[in-house]
């Protein structure tokens, strides 16, 4: 018995073709719609409220020890040997000397030895010979911040220390010391020193002559950080802040650390989100004021701000209602 021939006609094909060409087009659908760029807003309505705004600044330096201190070694004593060494970390009460006569020398406070002067074994100690003693129970922390940001840090402001040998633990600090003179004259300044003559006034006729050399002299001092406040190199003046910090025993002498310094913190804020403010083409500030079904252009002083929230000094009140644009386009979730 014959077996029946099985054909395909050239309906059959056309009719394939078709079905995958739809297929095709579905997913090419889906995938545009997945992938559509969404150019409409989205906003919601926000109170205008009161609020805690912290203004911080960070930055990252190298731990240092505190100050430093001379302890004598006992004069007349006839000198038996050192128990420390230099960089070695003592405690208070801790012996640093030892004499034939079974006395010692002691650290008078938690340190890091600096430096060591003693005389040879067998010997007398005298005035000249100490051992020097860099104190760990408070630490310090330099940084350096921008021009933009120095005059927004004063001396005393609270500071965190995170040090990078214990990742999530905090040292409370204040600000010790701030430099009012940038760092790039400073190093000039010492620069100058260094390499000044020791003979200053080689020609003495200068002393008779006009004040052109003086005012320029003046105007060179002037100039030296060169214009919009750059260094001379062509970057921004920077300054020295130094970080002080009780010490638990575990922090060392030269170990790498963040900070963050808190500039401003403020409480009952009146204040709206950032997203909430915005600006004309005269670069004023406005919010939108929701009234009912209305929305109302109201310009607006605002004041500081965070990452967060606008302060609003003038032009709306607490309670009152603003639009704040929660999508601005973008890809469809």
């Amino acid at each position: 018995m014959k077996k029946p021939e099985f054909k395909i006609s050239r309906k059959m094909i056309i009719a394939g073709g078709i079905a995958l060409a739809a297929t095709a087009a579905v997913i090419v659908i889906l995938v545009c719609l997945l992938n559509k760029e969404d150019t409409r807003e989205t906003y919601k309505d926000v109170a205008v409220s009161r609020v805690h705004m912290e203004r911080t600044l960070t930055s990252a330096g190298k731990i240092t020890t505190g100050k430093s201190e001379t302890v004598a070694l006992n004069k007349g004593k006839v000198f038996k040997g050192a128990a420390v060494e230099t960089n070695q970390q003592v405690v208070k009460g801790q012996a640093l000397a030892y004499y034939t006569d079974g006395t010692h020398t002691d650290a008078l406070a938690d340190g890091i030895i600096t430096s060591i002067s003693v005389p040879e074994r067998g010997k007398q100690a005298d005035d000249s010979q100490s051992i020097e003693l860099g104190r760990t129970k408070i630490m310090y922390m330099k940084i350096t911040v921008p021009q933009e940001e120095i005059n927004e840090i004063s001396k005393g402001s609270n500071a965190v220390v995170i040090v990078n040998a214990f990742p999530g633990r905090e040292f409370p600090g204040t600000i010790e010391e701030k430099n009012d003179v940038p760092d790039s004259f400073l190093k000039k300044n010492k620069e100058n020193e260094n390499g000044k003559d020791d003979d200053e006034d080689t020609d003495e006729s200068d002393d008779t002559g006009d004040d052109e050399s003086e005012e320029t002299e003046a105007y060179d001092m002037e100039d030296e950080e060169g214009e919009d406040g750059e260094d001379g190199e062509g970057n921004t003046s920077r300054y020295t802040i130094t970080i002080k910090f009780k010490n638990n025993g575990e922090v060392r002498s030269g170990m790498s650390a963040g900070c963050v310094i808190t500039i401003s913190d403020r409480y009952d804020v009146v204040a709206v989100p950032v997203q909430a403010v915005q600006y004309d083409e005269e670069d004023r500030a406005y919010v939108e004021k929701v009234n009912g079904n209305k929305i109302e252009k109201v310009p607006v002083e605002t004041g500081e701000s965070d990452p967060m929230n606008v302060e609003i000094v003038n032009g709306v009140k607490i309670g009152d209602k603003v639009r704040v644009i929660v999508n601005g386009g973008g890809k469809s979730k």
